[in-house]
């Protein structure tokens, strides 16, 4: 049996993921097995490919090679249609006189490790280089974002890999609202499209695709559509599920969009995109803010450099009442992200907590050209609340919803904005209104 057989770790095979711990799921919705089927399952993936005998099942499930043949078919029967029905395809394939194969490919993850994909947005350089120094908001990406603008346009067919690495910075860039959405859709589509074009089922830009469909054209059905399909096409890769998490998110679905970023982090285990998403949900959701801290501190151990992560504890320390903690952590979030305005608005928040009011309207002011952060006016609104400014918070709430809408997508359940949870419905229903 292959060295990784002896591994924990987790697998991917038919768009199903079976994790040594946490057991099989297929996408974000877990599949139930009994005791001996998920010992088969295990037995099956650790062959990496191979034929298992029934000898090899019976003395690895019964520790006997005299186990009567009904046992065995019945283990097989109920591991093959909890599979069909979670896939809709049989994923076992049986070869008579030999045994039971899982229907391949199979890839394997080790415990701690990364899974690295051989399509050609992994080996692409312009995909690779641009990825490698995401900073979104950062002088950095907006100087990748002019190289890989001026490839593009240099280039009588540019590869889509080098179109993607546009497109993913930009995604970023539209999120954090430095690019007005009505412009992001325009010209993510038109990078995923071309890249398409030039290679069908291409993953990155069905995600991009999804992105700018679900998330900045609000079409959440047709979105999710296209993520499902590119997070099918590459599960280990980031990028699909980023997309498909904040497709989730846009459809108000907060849950699975934590459980996607929770996924895709197995494979990527310090991927910055699924980190910054991932980090937001889980304060979001409300989950115990020790367990969110200590996670936060054991990430930020391994890479001080993630400006997100110190944002999201600096957010833990200001509602644990330990102001002085939060006010330096939102510092480091700043400098590590060399001032980025969206990075300044959980600075803002830590000073006014703190009840440092002054400082934190300071911050504002410097925050409120439109034309510098399309979303600042909606990100204020924590720290107008801490400030107990309760109205001028929900009107920057609404005013988000008017200039940038994915900036506000996860407000009503933002643990800072807690009290304002039961009007943000009816805002957003108000702005729904009006477009309609």
């Amino acid at each position: 049996m292959p060295e990784q057989a002896r591994a924990t770790g987790t697998w991917l095979f038919g768009q199903c993921i079976f994790d040594s711990v946490s057991g099989l799921s297929h996408g974000d919705m877990p599949i139930a097995l009994t005791p001996k089927s998920r010992a088969l399952l295990a037995l099956l993936l650790q062959a990496d490919g191979a034929v298992v005998s029934r000898e090899t099942i019976a003395l690895s499930l019964w520790d006997s090679s005299n186990v009567p043949n009904a046992s065995i078919e019945r283990c097989i029967y109920l591991l093959r249609r909890a599979l069909r029905e979670a896939t809709g395809e049989d994923q076992l394939v049986t070869h008579y006189g030999q045994g039971l194969q899982v229907k391949g490919p199979v890839t394997f993850h080790p415990q701690g490790g990364s899974v690295e994909s051989a399509s050609a947005a992994r080996t692409s350089g312009g995909w690779h280089n641009a990825i490698g120094i995401m900073r979104v908001g950062r002088p950095s990406m907006e100087h990748m974002q002019t190289q890989l603008d001026q490839m593009i346009a240099a280039a009588s067919g540019p590869e889509p890999p080098v179109l993607i690495a546009a497109a993913t910075l930009m995604s970023g860039r539209t999120v954090r609202g430095h690019l007005p959405p009505l412009e992001g859709r325009r010209r993510l589509l038109a990078l995923a499209e071309a890249a398409l074009a030039a290679t069908p089922d291409f993953a990155p830009a069905l995600a991009i695709k999804a992105f700018a469909t679900g998330v900045l054209g609000k079409d959440t059905e047709r979105g999710l559509e296209l993520a499902d399909r590119a997070v099918s096409l590459e599960p280990s890769m980031a990028l699909p599920r980023f997309c498909r998490a904040w497709v989730l998110i846009a459809a108000q679905r907060p849950d699975a969009a934590l459980s996607e970023a929770n996924t895709g982090l197995k494979f990527n285990p310090i991927e910055r995109m699924l980190l910054s998403v991932e980090n937001a949900l889980s304060l979001t959701m409300g989950n115990d803010l020790a367990a969110v801290q200590r996670s936060l501190e054991e990430r930020l151990a391994a890479r001080p450099d993630l400006d997100s992560i110190h944002a999201s504890l600096s957010i833990v320390h200001s509602l644990s009442g330990r102001h002085e903690e939060a006010i330096a952590t939102a510092h480091r979030a700043v400098e590590v992200s060399e001032g980025d305005l969206y990075l300044q608005s959980f600075l803002a928040f830590a000073y006014a907590k703190a009840g440092n009011h002054d400082a934190a309207q300071a911050i504002l002011d410097r925050m409120a050209d439109p034309m510098r952060d399309f979303h600042a006016v909606s990100v204020a609104a924590p720290t107008l609340l801490a400030m107990g400014r309760e109205e001028a918070a929900l009107q920057a709430i609404a005013q988000g919803f008017a200039i940038h809408e994915p900036s506000v997508f996860m407000a009503e359940f933002d643990l800072r904005l807690k009290p304002l949870w039961p009007e943000i419905p009816r805002l957003r229903a108000l702005h729904a209104a009006k477009l309609a």
